[in-house]
């Protein structure tokens, strides 16, 4: 197993320097001229300084000093032309560090990283969606990463293009006491050392998690790195410890975003669970499900999609919270309406109850047409045992699938007694959970494979922009489609060991159960992106797993030791990136020192 993981890894690297090497010529070209020189006049004279197409602006020459404009800089320009200040002043550019433009090595080693950072999120991150639905037995794990990968690229491709995610924690580059973007005393050149440093870090981290099976928040690690980078290359009062925005509100997020997920699923759980599976007002099971399912089809479309419209980058800024709740009840409503014709014809006829008939008859076609299926088993008989026999099975392919559906059932539920009716209405989940898990893998691209490339955009705008770099970056729609295909790589060729941790290794979860998990999780983070809290996605998942565990079987039966490992690596997240990246920041630091310094 581990010579097939390793092997796996090494051709998944290898495609990837095979993508990244066209991506990175591109990558380098600069289209724009930057780090124009300014005539160094002596302190105390007025000159005249031209920005282009007519845009001139008067101004005193001074010493540079924290706070002073570049005089070169168009933010200089922008400043003047909004304020208009009856003496302008400004210094020249004081050169403490190179050009950004120089910094060619950085945008292409930052690409090929960014690229691995991509696969880490795959094989961490965005395979907690498919845990509960791969542990359930609701799909395989081979078509549960093929299409949570397939899911991811699409959602990056298709909203995730836009304005780079913004780093939380650290103060904005403009601030004239770190990265001064637009001052004479710029370090946009460190800037975009420690963004480097913050994506290496992260890297390898996630790979790190990835390779002991632990789930962590790939935000989290990128974030860390950028606050280790951030101390590194400035100081401590650039970070931002803010409850709101800041680094207080994701401490708090590692202990608050488990605990209403929790809460949210045990509630779904129960509500669920006693007016459906085990209904106390009245009703049969089976019928039960198939007119609330439906319901819950309906419910999950519009959840998602309102999450999706708030968190990617081509949607978040240009509507309401309003407007979201509207554009989300069309599909909220064609979900209910399909989710019911769907369970009708398609889930109804496929129920544990209605297989065996189906089966037997089935087999018996086989055996009368003489089709043998070669079993690798042990074959009792009055004499012995006879290994490897070839044998008549009595169950066909159809049978097969119906005999595993059931089973998944009975494995699963070995701690609870269901009846016919009642396993019936449990399976009725397994195509909603595979739903919400996919629809999941979809927001996860649209939103967090920007982890992987905001912070390459931020270099490599500062590469073509030099010390005018100080917007937001703009992330292109191919970029985000290279980094998506790196994410299906890091699902399909590693995100198994997490998908085992979070459905398998902590609690027993059955298609019910996980659907509890699925939702919690989801609705979680909508709440939270509702009032500015930064949560991970991760963090919610564990916690609704371990919620719906305990309220299904009790804490007896929840693995706490896995848990306890589990919330150790999430609290070890920003120190160990933090720590990392600031180490790579001293050691690259000398390496961009100007002539001026």
């Amino acid at each position: 197993m581990r010579r097939a993981t390793m092997r796996n890894l090494g051709h998944a690297l290898l495609v990837g320097i095979a993508l990244a090497a066209p991506i990175l010529q591109a990558m380098a070209q600069s289209d724009t001229a930057v780090g124009d020189e300014v005539a160094s006049a002596p302190a105390g004279t007025v000159e005249t300084f031209d920005f282009g197409d007519g845009q001139e602006v008067t101004a005193t020459v001074t010493e540079c000093e924290v706070g002073v404009y570049d005089c070169g800089n168009i933010k200089f320009f922008e400043y003047v032309e909004e304020e208009q200040p009856a003496n302008a002043t400004c210094a020249p550019y004081n050169e403490h560090f190179v050009n950004p433009a120089t910094l060619k090595w950085v945008v292409g080693v930052g690409a090929v990283v960014s690229m691995v950072m991509a696969y880490g999120i795959g094989s961490n991150d965005a395979a907690n969606s498919w845990g509960t639905s791969v542990g359930s037995g609701a799909i395989s794990l081979r078509w549960g990463c093929f299409v949570g990968g397939i899911m991811e690229w699409a959602g990056a491709v298709a909203v995730g293009y836009g304005v780079a995610k913004t780093i939380k924690g650290t103060a904005k580059i403009g601030s004239p006491d770190c990265f001064a973007c637009g001052m004479c005393n710029s370090a946009m050149s460190l800037y975009a050392i420690a963004m480097f440093s913050a994506l290496l870090a992260a890297s390898i981290f996630l790979l790190l998690a990835s390779t002991t099976w632990m789930p962590v928040s790939t935000t989290h690690a990128i974030i860390g790195g950028a606050v280790g980078a951030t101390w590194a290359a400035t100081a401590w009062r650039c970070l931002n410890w803010a409850l709101k925005g800041g680094l207080g509100g994701i401490v708090l997020s590692w202990v608050a975003s488990p605990l209403l997920s929790g809460l949210i699923g045990s509630a779904a759980y129960f509500s669920t669970y006693y007016t459906i599976i085990k209904p106390k007002l009245g009703g049969n099971p089976k019928r039960n499900a198939l007119i609330g399912v439906p319901f819950l089809y309906g419910a999950q479309a519009y959840v998602m999609l309102f999450l999706i419209l708030m968190k990617a980058p081509l949607t978040k800024k240009k509507y309401t919270l309003e407007q979201f709740a509207i554009f989300a009840i069309p599909a909220g409503v064609a979900l209910l309406v399909g989710g019911f014709l769907y369970c009708w014809y398609y889930v109804r006829p496929r129920l544990p109850s209605t297989r065996p008939k189906e089966v037997d008859a089935e087999s018996q076609k086989e055996v009368v047409k003489g089709e043998e299926v070669e079993a690798e088993e042990e074959v009792k008989s009055p004499q012995g045992e006879v290994e490897n026999a070839s044998v008549i099975s009595p169950i066909s392919e159809t049978g097969k699938e119906a005999y595993a559906s059931m089973s998944d059932l009975n494995e699963m539920d070995a701690k609870e007694v269901y009846t016919e009716d009642e396993k019936d209405a449990i399976y009725y989940f397994k195509y909603l959970l595979v739903f919400v898990a996919a629809l999941e893998s979809f927001a996860h691209g649209s939103n967090d494979t920007g982890n992987a490339t905001g912070a390459v955009s931020a270099i490599i705008q500062t590469f073509q922009e030099g010390t005018d770099a100080c917007k937001k970056p703009e992330t292109p729609v191919w970029v985000m489609a290279v980094a998506g295909f790196f994410v299906f790589l890091g699902v399909n060729t590693f995100g198994y060991r997490v998908i085992k941790t979070i459905g398998t290794n902590i609690v027993d979860i059955n298609f019910h159960r996980g659907w509890c998990v699925e939702f919690a999780s989801t609705f979680t983070v909508i709440i939270a992106t509702t009032i500015s809290m930064p949560v991970s996605t991760t963090h919610c998942q564990v916690g609704g797993v371990v919620a719906v565990g305990l309220s299904a079987f009790g804490p007896k039966e929840v693995k706490w030791s896995l848990f306890g490992r589990i919330f150790a690596t999430w609290v070890l997240t920003l120190p160990f990136s933090g720590g990392l990246a600031a180490a790579f920041v001293a050691a690259l630091r000398p390496a961009i020192y100007g002539p001026g310094r």
